[in-house]
């Protein structure tokens, strides 16, 4: 949802949920070109809008609603530019580029290697190492840590706790390293500690100020930076997903910004009404009022009974449900839904056409796995 795609095509935000190079292609030829109004009951990126924006095929206005008061506060900060949002996000961002090794780490990051590479046994020197790199990377961001009233000390003994977690991890399994992943391992440590830190700002210090531009701000940068496609809490209503780990190392919250800023983006959100409503409420209101020159894309959550959608349920009832409503629509829709035995039930043998498509998962900043999720492109035309 949170992460920047910038392959080949433009840069988007979110990719929750959303679509890969050549899904996005493929939808895309399907789509009318005359829109005359837009509609998105799920929105969480704007891949395909900020397509078709461009090549012209919306005359009229976009309607997007967020299930989530998360989502839906970020997105319409983004839209506006708030500055004090923006701001908040520009902290995190200048604390991400200067957490990270220095040149006069070097010799604590040799000292660990020859730790790590069971070539220096001594304790004492890899707590020194410790120490030195947890204490120059509080001190390098000091300004950053303290605008975002984050605890240095609870930083620098997450940097050291994370590093010790990851070199027990390393011997268990009888590795030995180059410099450069030690580098990377220590890198890693210290954008985790960042992160949970942050994360546990984001559960307490700002669990009343839901809506705020601080609260928004972070919920922005755990989004992106978070364990790929989980958005979970808890029973309290605390987030309490990991750090995505060493793939999300260089998430660069300068270039989005830079983006959000530029005469590109000012454009996006031109003709366009945000809400905040339950995927039917949205529906049942607006199903009336649709014309047969409007279009509407759907692109629910996979379907769960645990509230790993930004707080949110989908299960087989809603997607029974969402089936009913579609066939009240007089519009044309495309609808990308996961292919599951309740949802091949509800539309597969139908009058609509149906099409198999694959997504790799567009939640890494590399899909290292390759891994491609199974959908069903269902359309009324």
């Amino acid at each position: 949802m949170i992460k920047v795609v910038k392959k080949m095509f433009k840069m988007y935000l979110f990719s929750y949920p959303s679509l890969d190079t050549t899904s996005l292609k493929f939808v895309l030829n399907l789509i009318p070109k005359e829109i005359k109004k837009y509609y998105d009951p799920f929105f969480g990126s704007d891949v395909l809008l900020k397509q078709i924006k461009d090549k012209g095929y919306i005359r009229g206005k976009a309607y997007l609603n967020c299930q989530s008061p998360q989502l839906y506060n970020v997105w319409t900060m983004i839209a506006k530019q708030d500055e004090t949002f923006l701001k908040f996000v520009k902290e995190i961002s200048v604390l991400l580029q200067q957490s990270k090794i220095q040149p006069e780490m070097n010799e604590d990051v040799i000292l660990l290697s020859k730790y790590i590479n069971k070539e220096d046994s001594n304790i004492h020197n890899l707590s020194q190492s410790l120490d030195e790199i947890s204490e120059k990377i509080v001190y390098n961001a000091a300004s950053n840590i303290d605008a975002l009233k984050v605890a240095p000390d609870n930083v620098a003994r997450d940097v050291g706790y994370n590093i010790l977690d990851f070199l027990g991890k390393v011997q268990k399994n009888k590795s030995r390293l180059s410099e450069q992943q030690v580098k990377l391992l220590i890198t890693t440590a210290i954008k985790k500690a960042i992160y949970g830190e942050l994360k546990q700002l984001y559960n307490h210090a700002f669990a009343q100020r839901v809506g705020t531009f601080e609260f928004s701000a972070l919920f922005y940068y755990l989004q992106m930076t978070s364990y790929p496609f989980k958005y979970r809490y808890n029973n309290q209503g605390n987030y309490t997903c990991p750090y995505g780990g060493k793939n999300y190392n260089q998430v660069d919250l300068k270039e989005q910004l830079n983006f959000i800023g530029s005469q590109e983006f000012a454009t996006e959100f031109s003709d366009t009404n945000f809400s905040l409503s339950d995927y039917v409420q949205f529906l049942s209101y607006r199903v009336p009022k649709f014309s047969t020159d409007d279009f509407m894309f759907l692109m629910p959550p996979a379907a769960t009974n645990a509230t790993c959608y930004n707080q949110q349920t989908f299960n087989s009832t809603d997607e029974e449900r969402l089936r009913g409503i579609l066939g009240q629509c007089n519009t044309k829709y495309i609808l990308l839904i996961h292919n599951t035995p309740t949802t091949k039930n509800l539309f597969l043998n139908t009058h609509l056409n149906v099409d198999d498509l694959s997504i790799a998962y567009q939640f890494e900043p590399v899909n290292i796995s390759k891994r491609k999720v199974k959908y069903l492109l269902v359309r009324n035309y």
